[in-house]
C-alpha cells in the first residue's frame, strides 16, 4: 500500500488490531493523517497506537443489513452511521459521510459493544427469532411461502406501531392478557419441538411481562402467575421432555 491521507480499516474485528501493527510497521499514514474502522463492536481506540505518528483515529459504523453487498451500497442514501473519535477526524468524515447521503449521529466510545449489541438484537436476532416462528409453523403444517406472507403483514404492523407509538402500545397477545393457560400450553408444546425454543419463549416472555406491568392493564395476580408459568422448572421441564423424547 501507498502512503495515504486517509485509510479505511474494513476486516472483521479480530483482525483489526493487526492490521493496525502493519500499518504502524509500515509507517502508511501521513502526520495529521486520519485512520477510521466500520466495526460496529469496535472504538476508535483500537487504532489508538498510530497516534505515536500523529494520526487522527475514528470509527464509523453504518447500521445497515449487508446481507446483499450490491443492495447495499445501491440503498446507502439515508443510512445511519454511529462516529466517534478524534474531533477533527469526526468532523471530517462526517462531511464525506453527508455527502454519499449517511445521517450521522454520535457514540461514546466507550459503549460501542453495548451500543452494537442493541442493533444485533434489532436485525440479527430479529432474523433468528423469525427462524423459530417459521420452524414452529413448519411443525404446524403450514407451508413457508404461507407462513412467509402472514409474517410480513404481522411483523410490518408491529415494527410499524412500534416506531410510531412505542413498544408498550405494541405488545399484544396471551402475556399482555395475562392468559396464563395459553402461555404455559404454549411453552410446553414449543418445548416438545425444541427445547432450546422453550427457553427462548420463556425469556422473551419475561421481557414481555415487564412491558405488561408498564402498560398497567394487568392485576397483579395476573401478572404473578404468568410469572410462575414462565418459570426456570417450567422451561427446565420442556427441555427434559425434549431430551427424553429423543
Amino acid at each position: 500500500m501507498r502512503i495515504a491521507d486517509v485509510v479505511l480499516v474494513a476486516t472483521p474485528d479480530s483482525a483489526v488490531a493487526d492490521v493496525v501493527g502493519r500499518i504502524s510497521a509500515t509507517r502508511l499514514v501521513r502526520p495529521a493523517g486520519m485512520v477510521f474502522h466500520c466495526s460496529g463492536a469496535l472504538s476508535s481506540e483500537v487504532l489508538s497506537p498510530l497516534r505515536e505518528y500523529g494520526a487522527l483515529v475514528a470509527s464509523v459504523h453504518p447500521v445497515k443489513s449487508f446481507s446483499s453487498v450490491r443492495e447495499a451500497i445501491d440503498t446507502f442514501s439515508g443510512t445511519y452511521c454511529g462516529i466517534e473519535g478524534d474531533k477533527r477526524a469526526v468532523a471530517e468524515l462526517s462531511n464525506a459521510f453527508e455527502k454519499i447521503g449517511a445521517s450521522l449521529f454520535r457514540v461514546k466510545a466507550e459503549s460501542k459493544v453495548l451500543y452494537h449489541a442493541s442493533f444485533v438484537f434489532a436485525c440479527n436476532y430479529l432474523t433468528a427469532l423469525l427462524e423459530c416462528a417459521f420452524q414452529c409453523c413448519d411443525a404446524a403444517g403450514i407451508e413457508r411461502d404461507d407462513a412467509s406472507k402472514v409474517m410480513h403483514s404481522l411483523v410490518s404492523q408491529t415494527v410499524e406501531v412500534i416506531m410510531s407509538r412505542g413498544v408498550d402500545s405494541a405488545l399484544t397477545g396471551p402475556v399482555a392478557r395475562g392468559d396464563v393457560d395459553v402461555v404455559a400450553n404454549q411453552l410446553e408444546s414449543v418445548g416438545q419441538l425444541r427445547g432450546d425454543f422453550a427457553e427462548i419463549y420463556r425469556l422473551l416472555g419475561r421481557v414481555a411481562l415487564e412491558i405488561a406491568e408498564r402498560q398497567g392493564l394487568l392485576s397483579g395476580d395476573s401478572i404473578q402467575l404468568t410469572r410462575e408459568a414462565l418459570d426456570t422448572k417450567g422451561a427446565e421441564a420442556s427441555v427434559a421432555s425434549t431430551l427424553s423424547a429423543s
